[in-house]
């Protein structure tokens, strides 16, 4: 940042304090409206980790939390450089590890009795990053797993967002220490501001140049260096504001003449203007654009920290809004939430339902969040480190936080030293209760006349068939959408052993691998190539190999899709250009992940631009039938009436009709 640019903002920032004399606060007492902001932070969060995502960008308020953090920290350091007793690192960084680590530690010392009653196939991966997770090196451990923090696969770990913790308690460790040192060099505020600004430029380069490198967005998006821009936006605000603390308020106007109603009345605006940009980049955003760790992070940062400048001014109408009571209330106990929200959406929302949520369900999960927030506020975190005396048991609440709190830390070292060994009663646990536990979760949340249907159905689908008498002469097979071109000429099908003639090319993942052997028996003449983690980009060139062997087929089946997103319709595209107008399926997926839905409109989309293109809606048959899956949502389960039994019926039933 130039150094016109950093006058620039030091004028804007001295107008702003010389319109606002009632919102200056030259005792540093907290602001309000921060609160506020705290709280659209969080909905951001909480929306986006829903399944699906209400949000599909409000993983954006993270971000958000970042500068608020960076702002509050550096105020708070630099105004105890001011005091008589002076800033002490260590009493300080005490401070600051209490307020993180007590909360986090108690979270871990009561999830292993939740996870036991309720959802034990989550189990495994909370032993894995129960460590992690007390020392605060989360968002190390994932960098060094290359776990995407997007594209994950498998069950979702209901510690993975404690990484912003692990990252927050490596920042306090920080930068308080360089703030100290720029006090101990004696640096003036402006060049503490320009190396702020410095720093803001490298991690903003850093992340850059991550994003250009193979898998490197998990670096750049976990990482100290590259998010520490974020945070450094708060940070500078704070230092510029407190370089022109006094002069401005030497030059504030004190009459409330019409230029400084008129002014407060644009501040108003401008505020307005800023957070609808954050709920259109929460509503729009997209975690695996390389926009976003190519400038889009700091753009939200720096979004952010005009924010706080603005709300400073208490006067305003978008400061009295975000100051008003439920935001600040909601923005009191966000980092409870924070905390909270995501395991129980875990356990609420288990990866094997397949029907849509209702409205109410949604309202029912958000309430119980605040519900178990509230009370984790009231006797987790506030009693531990508030002033207030008002609770009678403050001290016995304060004891049983600190049983938690070791308690917490004998989980971790346990699952460290013994993971087999704690795993191993909660998966006995889930092979026994796995379908009574997901019965009682969708009558709890969802509708129970459907969950009763869908057992019905269940059962309805055991009972023996009819044999059919008269066959039909010609196959005629049945789909979503069947291709054009597709002739079932010289297929036979055989009622009394299942047995249909086709010879169909199929590429595919690991799901339909799951249905590799129902598909040899019921088909023989199928040609299968399947592949752990193979993405849609890899079709056509496994269909190239294929065809370069001699390798007849009259209809190639793609079952991709699951292991990302799709880029855009274009690679679909190229997949349907590769067969060169041979008849094709593209068949819809079921994965508990935010490209699902993405992913089957492309699909869709694209069908109906081809004739030669047909559709296998597995998404469609497969609603409604949990047992179809194992506990991640994804991948099918054996056995009659399973989801290998049904997927191979599907591809039959596609081809032959039956």
């Amino acid at each position: 940042m130039g150094r016109v640019e950093l006058s620039l903002f030091r004028k804007v920032l001295h107008d702003f304090r010389a319109h606002s004399t009632r919102g200056s606060r030259p005792d540093g007492n907290r602001i309000k409206a921060l609160d506020g902001l705290r709280a659209l932070a969080i909905i951001g969060v909480v929306a986006y980790h829903t399944r699906p995502a209400l949000m599909r960008g409000g993983f954006l308020g993270v971000t958000v939390f970042f500068v608020v953090s960076g702002f509050l920290i550096t105020r708070s350091v630099e105004t105890l450089h001011t005091t008589k007793e002076g800033f002490h690192y260590w009493r300080y960084l005490w401070k600051k590890i209490k307020r993180l680590a007590f909360p986090v530690f108690s979270l871990i010392a009561v999830l292993p009795p939740v996870l036991y009653c309720f959802a034990p196939s989550l189990a495994r991966k909370f032993v894995a990053d129960a460590l992690p997770s007390i020392t605060f090196v989360s968002n190390v451990t994932y960098i060094v797993r290359h776990v995407s923090y997007f594209d994950a696969t498998g069950l979702p770990s209901v510690l993975t967002h404690l990484w912003f913790a692990s990252l927050l308690m490596q920042f306090y460790l920080l930068w308080p220490l360089i703030l100290m040192l720029m006090h101990r060099f004696g640096m003036s505020k402006k060049a503490k501001t320009g190396l702020t600004a410095i720093l803001f430029l490298i991690s903003s380069l850093l992340m850059v140049g991550f994003s250009f490198s193979p898998g490197g967005l998990s670096r750049a998006y976990y990482g100290l260096d590259t998010r520490l821009s974020e945070l450094l936006v708060g940070a500078f605000v704070a230092l510029v504001q407190s370089e022109g603390r006094m002069s401005s308020l030497r030059t504030v106007e004190q009459d409330g003449t019409l230029r400084s109603q008129v002014s407060g009345l644009l501040w108003g605006l401008a505020g307005f203007s800023l957070i609808a940009a954050l709920v259109l980049l929460f509503l729009s955003a997209d975690g695996n654009s390389r926009f976003l760790y190519r400038g889009g992070f700091q753009c939200v940062a720096i979004t952010g920290g005009l924010l706080l400048v603005i709300l400073e001014d208490e006067e305003n109408f978008c400061s009295r809004l975000l100051g008003s009571r439920i935001f600040v209330h909601f923005g009191s106990i966000s980092f409870s939430l924070y905390l909270l929200h995501y395991p129980l959406l875990a356990i609420m929302n288990p990866a094997t339902r397949t029907s849509p949520l209702k409205w109410w369900g949604w309202l029912v999960q958000f309430v119980i969040i605040w519900l178990v927030a509230e009370l984790w506020h009231t006797f987790v975190e506030r009693p531990r480190f508030s002033g207030d005396n008002t609770v009678p048991v403050k001290l016995s609440i304060r004891s049983v936080t600190k049983v938690l709190t070791v308690l917490g830390v004998v989980v971790a070292l346990t699952c460290t030293v013994a993971p087999k060994q704690v795993a191993r009663p909660y998966e006995e646990r889930n092979a026994r209760f796995r379908h009574e536990h997901h019965y009682a979760v969708e009558l709890m949340l969802g509708n129970t006349s459907d969950v009763r249907r869908r057992h019905a159905s269940y059962l309805e689908r055991h009972t023996v068939p009819q044999p059919s008498v008269n066959l039909p002469q010609r196959l005629v097979p049945h789909a979503l959408k069947v291709p054009k071109n597709l002739s079932t000429h010289g297929w036979t099908y055989t009622e009394a052993s299942g047995v249909c003639t086709a010879d169909p090319l199929i590429i595919s993942d690991s799901v339909e691998m799951g249905a590799q052997d129902f598909v040899q028996s019921h088909i023989p003449g199928a040609i299968q190539d399947g592949q752990v983690g193979r993405p849609m980009s890899a079709g056509p060139g496994v269909f190239a190999q294929h065809a370069a062997s001699g390798q007849p087929s009259s209809v190639v089946i793609f079952a991709l899709g699951t292991n990302g997103p799709i880029n855009d319709t274009s690679q679909l595209e190229q997949l349907v250009q590769s067969t060169h107008g041979s008849p094709i399926y593209l068949t819809t997926i079921r994965v508990p992940r935010e490209w699902q839905d993405q992913n089957n409109s492309m699909i869709r989309q694209v069908a109906s631009r081809h004739r030669n293109v047909g559709i296998l809606d597995w998404y469609d048959a497969s609603e409604g039938h949990p047992e179809y899956f194992y506990d991640d949502g994804t991948h099918l389960t054996p056995g009659e009436g399973g989801g290998r039994e049904a997927y191979g019926l599907l591809i039959r039933q596609g081809l032959c009709g039956s």
